[in-house]
């Protein structure tokens, strides 16, 4: 399945990237820090 994309979904597409790994980053953090304080 070929998908068309627009100028701006290339964009959105690395901006959620981002933010998933961000996310990914954070609770990685804080799963360390609950760990630590256990």
């Amino acid at each position: 399945m070929v998908k068309i994309r627009l100028p701006g979904d290339a964009k959105a597409d690395l901006e959620s990237r981002l933010v998933r790994r961000k996310t990914a980053i954070a609770v990685a953090n804080s799963a360390k820090v609950t760990s630590a304080f256990r």
